[in-house]
């Protein structure tokens, strides 16, 4: 699975969201208040000249102003109040135009109404110089922000994790258990290294314990077994020519299919690949597991064809593919009281198909998996199926349900080459 976007790279966008939105929200705080102390300053030191101009008036003194500063008046004492300054309100204002931009503050005394303009154009830029300011300096703490914020999490967050994720991948490819060798603290990541390291020392050990069962298992039944086939050889070397001889033929050839089934059944558990030698045509095959299954057919009535619609090509494991098609031509027959089981060969594989009891729609998504049955008729404890499953899976093979109006309908299409294709031996991107 390729990472799109990381963990670091995810958190650091967070910070930088969460950093931008401080910033902004700063930035915006900055220039309110400073609007908000602009209008009370500017208001109260206009007000101061309207009041200090009236008394130097009032005490017949040389009105003296900065050539910035206006002042009208009703008052015959002063300039007339210009026609764009009529509406202006009562108190301290702003007039922004094409032309300028003025201080605007009005107010009444005496009877009288003065208003004093004041250009504000200095006043301006340095206001414009200051909100560059607080633009720079907002960036350059979201950039410094950011450049922390990807150390941090580079030193102190997404190292910790990369080496753990190396630790664990190191541990995973070990034929054997070896400890998690890395150094973290006593926190989340700590914790979690703990967990990992005590998660494979016990899958280790249940595989080892598996490995060892197996191996038992594999061993103390081939002594039997060589046993039976050595006999059943010699009784039907003495049966030469009698009817009997066909029988003991049976249990010879079902000595060295159990042979080779306790081979495929070890390699299954323990993961190895599902090493063969003999290969043979899906057709040979399938016709011999048909007859091998017609005398359990003939004894319940049921008619067992083997029929070709098609040539599949290539050359197949012979006691593989038959266990698959096995498990599938036993089921057919224990779970269809009349009718007929069918084997087709295709140009892709095979399918079996049943005038059975079939399989109930509620369990149809879990057929294949270990201990399901479709029916608690005919015994069985429920492993066919997830055998076939997982022969077909080891080898390339696709094993499905198909609908059917009655009874059970699947089929398995097998990989068509000279050598067949094991997942084992395929490469990480093509067996996932």
């Amino acid at each position: 699975m390729k990472k799109k976007f990381g963990l670091a790279q995810r958190v650091l966008l967070g910070i930088v969201i969460q950093t931008f939105i401080i910033v902004v929200s700063y930035a915006i705080a900055i220039s309110q208040s400073t609007e908000i102390m602009e209008q009370a300053l500017i208001g109260e030191i206009l007000h101061e000249e309207i009041v200090t101009s009236i008394k130097e008036l009032d005490s017949h003194e040389t009105l003296t102003m900065p050539e910035t500063v206006h002042l009208y008046s009703d008052d015959d004492r002063l300039q007339d109040i210009p026609s764009s300054l009529l509406n202006a309100h009562e108190g301290f204002s702003e007039s922004v135009t094409d032309e300028q931009s003025t201080f605007i503050y009005r107010m009444e005394v005496n009877g009288h109404t003065y208003i004093i303009v004041r250009d504000q154009y200095h006043f301006e830029l340095t206001e414009q110089l200051n909100q560059r300011i607080v633009i720079v300096c907002s960036l350059l703490v979201l950039i410094l922000s950011a450049l922390f914020g990807w150390w941090w999490l580079s030193t102190q967050v997404t190292q910790p994790i990369l080496s753990l994720t190396h630790a664990v991948k190191t541990v995973r490819d070990a034929k054997t258990y070896e400890p998690i060798k890395v150094h973290t603290y006593d926190d989340e990541i700590g914790e979690l290294t703990r967990i990992c390291d005590e998660t494979f020392e016990r899958l280790h050990k249940a595989l080892d314990r598996e490995k060892l069962f197996t191996a038992d298992i594999s061993h103390e039944l081939r002594s039997p077994l060589t046993i039976i086939q050595t006999s059943a050889e010699l009784l039907e070397m003495r049966l030469e020519g009698k009817p009997e001889r066909k029988y003991v033929e049976k249990i010879t050839a079902s000595c060295d299919v159990m042979r080779n089934l306790m081979n495929v059944f070890l390699n299954l558990a323990r993961g190895n690949a599902l090493g063969h030698k003999d290969l043979d045509k899906t057709h040979d095959i399938l016709e011999s597991v048909c007859d091998y299954w017609s005398e359990s057919a003939r004894e319940k009535n049921l008619t067992l064809v083997f029929e070709s619609t098609g040539t599949c090509p290539g050359v197949q494991p012979p006691v593989l593919l038959s266990t698959v098609a096995s498990n599938l031509v036993r089921n057919a027959i224990r779970y269809t009281d009349e009718g007929s089981v069918t084997v087709r060969e295709t140009e892709k594989g095979f399918e079996v198909i049943d005038t059975g009891i079939g399989i109930a729609a509620d369990q149809r998504e879990r057929i294949f998996q270990p201990y399901t049955r479709a029916s608690n008729k005919g015994g069985g404890i429920g492993m066919g199926l997830s055998i076939a499953k997982r022969i077909c899976d080891r080898l390339g093979w696709s094993i499905e349900l198909l609908e059917s109006g009655k009874g059970a309908h699947f089929r398995v299409n097998l990989i068509h080459a000279q050598e067949p294709v094991l997942l084992d031996t395929l490469p990480k991107s093509e067996s996932t």
